[in-house]
């Protein structure tokens, strides 16, 4: 099997959203040293796919992982920035009114005023404070330079969590619509209307939701099929998709183990 049609392949098993999150080169240093494994093409099985994918998927997780790390380094970064501009505007406006009130109000030009006024020029706290808001307000203002700062940080990091969700919302529906046709769901409108039903918010569980999906395709395959067959099909005197359900489950964790040795042994001999 040539290399192109090796990744292609891969792509399918793992899903483009999932495949496309590392780098066409990454891609490469994973699988040219099993490239042996599928030179037969008549011997490929899907077992023989096991130990790439696996590899391929624990690589895309890691990737994901350090990139939402680098996000929330990134968003410190930009806060201790942002602690740091407002400290030294703060000292600098401090500085700057200390130095005009001193060449202004010297020792010998102190004359007191017999009528309050409601800011006092000699009270040199009173001038600080008030220049000190001002340059706090036009700083942190919507156009100021940290009110800017900020919405830029805000933005940016409400940008990168829409695009992850909407990347983990997109790959957990792909998987559940493997799922759901592994275990003998043919109808695909139903399969679609299944999934729209769901709700994924902020943090979706696969196993939930995939139950959830189960569940509203078998509602509406019966709905269409009131006195058809069962929505998964099963072998002659099971009970139904519930042990269906469990038979695909404990296939899927038989798979994942078989999966993990072949990883384990292919490793040992790569050291």
């Amino acid at each position: 099997m040539e290399k192109e049609s090796l990744i292609s392949s891969l792509k399918e098993r793992i899903g483009e959203n999932d495949f496309n999150a590392i780098s066409r080169r990454s891609v490469e240093n994973i699988i040219e040293p099993l490239l042996p494994l599928f030179a037969d093409d008549e011997k490929v099985t899907e077992e023989t796919y096991a130990i790439p994918v696996a590899m391929l998927k624990s690589f895309i997780g890691q990737t994901r992982h350090d990139i939402a790390e680098s996000i929330k380094t990134e968003r410190e970064t930009l806060e201790n920035r942002q602690k740091e501009a407002l400290a030294k505007a703060v000292k600098d406006a401090v500085d700057a009114e200390r130095a005009k009130w001193e060449s202004k109000n010297g020792e010998g030009n102190k004359h007191p005023d017999p009528e309050p006024k409601k800011e006092d020029p000699t009270d040199v706290d009173s001038v600080v404070d008030r220049k000190i808001s001002e340059m706090l307000e036009k700083l942190t203002g919507a156009d100021g330079a940290i009110g800017k700062l900020t919405s830029t940080v805000e933005t940016f990091i409400a940008d990168a969590q829409n695009r992850r969700k909407a990347e983990t919302e997109a790959s957990i529906k792909e998987r559940i619509t493997n799922a759901l046709e592994g275990m003998g769901a043919d109808n695909d409108t139903l399969i679609e209307l299944a999934i729209e039903k769901l709700k994924f918010g902020d943090n979706p569980d696969y196993d939930t939701l995939f139950t959830q999906a189960k569940s509203e395709y078998e509602t509406y395959y019966k709905k269409l099929y009131a006195n058809g067959p069962t929505p998964f099909a099963g072998a002659p005197g099971e009970s139904g998709s519930d042990k269906q359900f469990k038979d695909f489950i404990a296939k899927r964790q038989e798979e994942a183990e078989q999966q993990a040795k072949d990883a384990e042994a292919l490793r040992g001999k790569m050291i």
